[in-house]
């Protein structure tokens, strides 16, 4: 009797471990899937990635997204790339590891082979937009000096 308890209690445990790790993987794939569409995307439409790696219980992230969708100046500037939104805490958790982000919000300006050529970290407005136009003007030169 002892021992069937003990193979049900394994058993048990094995299944549960196994959910987990399918779990987590399946986000992850989710997460690469979405960079996929990402690079596509940019690819197609011939702009940079800008990753926007936050959480809801951030503040300043909870900030960042209100403004992004009302702010003028904060719209001009994201109509140049294709913005990715990063749940660090659900979805996203695996990439946030990728690119070991620690801290919210962390942005990452990359072009559409996924060359990083900005990351800052925290939202101010105008931080925010002197930072993005500093890294945008880089990723210009960059770009143009290939051709």
């Amino acid at each position: 009797m002892k021992k069937n308890v003990v193979w049900m209690v394994l058993l048990m445990g094995g299944l549960i471990l196994a959910l987990v790790l399918r779990s987590g993987s399946d986000e992850g794939a989710s997460q690469s899937t979405l960079m996929e569409e990402a690079k596509a995307r940019a690819i197609a439409e011939n702009k940079p990635i800008l990753l926007d790696f936050s959480t809801k219980w951030c503040q300043p992230c909870q900030v960042f997204d209100k403004q992004r969708q009302v702010d003028s100046e904060l719209l001009a500037a994201l109509e140049q790339v294709i913005l990715l939104q990063i749940d660090c805490e659900h979805k996203g958790k695996k990439l946030a590891q990728d690119y070991m982000i620690d801290s919210y919000p962390t942005f990452i300006l990359m072009n559409a082979d996924g060359n990083v050529h900005g990351l800052w970290k925290g939202y101010r407005k105008n931080l925010f937009l002197d930072a993005f136009n500093g890294y945008m003007g880089e990723l210009k030169q960059a770009t143009t000096a290939k051709l």
